[in-house]
């Protein structure tokens, strides 16, 4: 269809992970030009796959006679990390964000109306609270952290990943099970994983029917030793019942690690987590062959998956499938890349921007950015 205006949508996300990649600034200047073709496992798959899940929002847009009426909407990406740093990249580039990619977007983009990221929370946490501060709409598709929750720091920040009463969750599972000791792994250099640390602690203190044993602190990358050490402390107090609290490939890590020492999830004990179990690289290759022996009897705790019976959810996948080359399962689609996160978080940010600029000022104003400020009121 024919449009006669344009809006630009920025998307954030960790494109350091992808190699071949060249950007000026933290604007990606060739994601469209450079030979890609990451595998499903690792980092870049993650970053590559939800970036084409939020494009078919656009192209979907871009293709409606109803939406944005008369406008094209065109796209900018900016990383929110440095150098190429696949595969050990973890989310830890807040300083990057900071003092790079923020003022970037705000001082050299002023035609960016709004952004849609895809990032961890410790550096969502930076991002969004410094363009909040030029009062750019920002939807976070995958950050998960309840700290993220604070209107007050992040005025223009909203999200479609539910954290607010992880420890609810948990706390009333296990009651509804007659737990009474129960034991916490949590991933403690990790914005998320300590929030949600802090949210178990703080719901399981109101109950008096729940004991939690034993709090194990795990880092990011830990080695044999201190793999050794978890083990020994959870050992002390011996509970059935053990809450993993982490990233995905932290969760990965603890359930091989524990799972080898003797810690195996099954009849004897069970393992609880809020994040899917995934090694991004070659989990065969990075633990061994048993590896996925090791991830029986976990019990995820997950927002409600996608509905895959739905015409919207099988035509986004196939089209997805047809863009990247990869044969992506429903599975995997909604599980391990959270694709469905990306696409919604695109088309809410679209629609409403159609709904207010559309409807307050017309497509001569919707692409000027100080017209943002009206958003928040």
């Amino acid at each position: 269809m024919s449009h006669t205006g344009t809006l630009t949508l920025g998307f954030i996300s960790s494109y350091c992970a992808i190699a071949n990649l060249t950007r000026r600034g933290s604007l990606v200047t060739n994601f469209d030009e450079a030979p890609l073709g990451p595998g499903a496992s690792d980092v870049a798959g993650f970053v590559f796959y939800n970036d084409f899940a939020a494009q078919l929002a656009v192209d979907a847009a871009n293709n409606s006679s109803a939406l944005l009426r008369g406008v094209a909407v065109r796209i900018k990406r900016f990383s929110d990390c440095g150098p190429h740093a696949q595969p050990a990249y973890s989310g830890r580039s807040g300083p990057f964000a900071a003092a790079v990619m923020a003022p970037d977007i705000a001082e050299n983009h002023a035609d960016v109306v709004a952004l849609v990221a895809n990032q961890w929370s410790a550096t969502a946490r930076v991002s969004a609270q410094m363009l909040s501060l030029h009062k750019i709409p920002f939807c976070s598709a995958v950050s998960a952290s309840p700290v993220l929750g604070n209107k007050q720091n992040y005025p223009y920040l909203w999200r479609m990943q539910p954290s607010g009463a992880v420890g609810d969750y948990f706390l009333k599972l296990l009651e509804a099970w007659g737990v009474k000791r129960v034991a916490v792994v949590v991933q403690s250099d990790d914005n998320m994983s300590f929030n949600y640390a802090l949210s178990v602690a703080s719901s399981f203190a109101l109950n008096d029917r729940i004991q939690i044993v034993s709090t194990i602190r795990g880092i990011t990358n830990p080695n044999k030793g201190y793999l050794d050490d978890m083990v020994t402390n959870l050992k002390i107090n011996d509970p059935r019942y053990i809450i993993i609290l982490g990233q995905s490939r932290f969760v990965s890590t603890i359930l091989y690690g524990f799972g080898k020492r003797g810690i195996v999830g099954g009849d004897r004990y069970v393992y609880l987590t809020a994040s899917t179990p995934q090694y991004y690289g070659d989990p065969i290759k990075e633990f061994g062959v048993d590896y996925f022996y090791y991830l029986q009897g976990t019990i995820l705790l997950l927002p409600k998956p996608a509905n895959t019976d739905t015409d919207l959810f099988k035509s986004v996948n196939k089209k997805l499938n047809e863009m990247t080359g990869v044969e992506i399962t429903p599975s995997d689609f909604i599980f391990s890349f959270w694709l469905q996160c990306s696409y919604d978080c695109t088309m809410m940010m679209l629609l409403g921007l159609d709904r207010y600029w559309l409807a307050n000022e017309g497509p001569k104003r919707i692409c000027i950015q100080s017209g943002n400020t009206r958003i928040h009121k």
